[in-house]
């Protein structure tokens, strides 16, 4: 918040994602200047988040600080509604106000490995943004045919099962909006594939606007 306040940003109600430990701050449109630092993310006309839909019971978008109309936005179809208002201002800029786009229902998609002979936890190897159910299972249906050539025998038949007959079911429940998962074990490593449905925000585009002089003072860490 500190480095916002130096660029000059008014800074709004903050949002955290507790599953990514993001932090964002919802700006007056035209204030962000699409600026952003590691972890940390300006809201203004055009930005997007991803949010989870009505009855998502994962990980969701909290108010770090509740606003004066209170925490009924922590509820993912309110916080929608609240977010649509603040990212679809119009932006001072014709150009940025011209990329601006309504959100969008979609899915998201991830891929995951976990070692079960090490402790540890999963590693994300993939993700993918889809906006239709057939869109979104082909996704893991073409992920599933590259690799099934390398599966051991147990792994390639629950691939082959799940695309002839797990995949329709897996179709069925997304079109209700439902998450899915699909998974297998090769060896030692288990590989998961989930999907859930979100609310896909559109945001300002990186280029809409000139960043301010001190966004250039900020180096990134050294790997030393």
């Amino acid at each position: 918040m500190r480095h916002l306040e130096l660029c000059g940003v008014p800074v709004g109600p903050v949002l955290h994602d507790r599953g990514n430990d993001h932090l964002y701050f919802l700006t007056p449109p035209g204030t962000a200047r699409a600026w952003q630092r590691e972890h940390t993310h300006a809201l203004g006309s055009g930005s997007w988040v991803v949010l989870a839909p009505p009855g998502w019971t994962g990980d969701l978008l909290h108010w770090l600080t509740d606003p004066a109309d209170g925490p009924a936005h922590t509820a993912p179809d309110h916080l929608a509604q609240a977010l649509t208002v603040v990212t679809a201002q119009p932006h001072s800029d014709a150009s940025t106000s011209a990329l601006r786009t309504p959100p969008q229902w979609g899915f998201w998609c991830e891929c995951w490995t976990e070692n079960l002979t090490e402790q540890g936890p999963p590693a994300l190897v993939a993700s993918f943004d889809a906006y239709s159910a057939p869109q979104a299972d082909r996704w893991v249906s073409v992920a599933l045919r590259t690799i099934s050539p390398a599966l051991d025998s147990d792994a390639s038949t629950q691939a082959w099962e799940w695309m002839y007959d797990g995949r329709i079911d897996t179709r069925r429940a997304l079109l209700r909006a439902e998450s899915c998962t699909v998974s297998l074990t090769h060896a030692d490593t288990r590989i998961t594939w989930t999907i859930r449905p979100v609310l896909f925000l559109p945001l300002a585009h990186r280029q809409g606007g000139e960043l301010p002089g001190c966004a250039y003072e900020f180096k990134p860490p050294s790997a030393e």
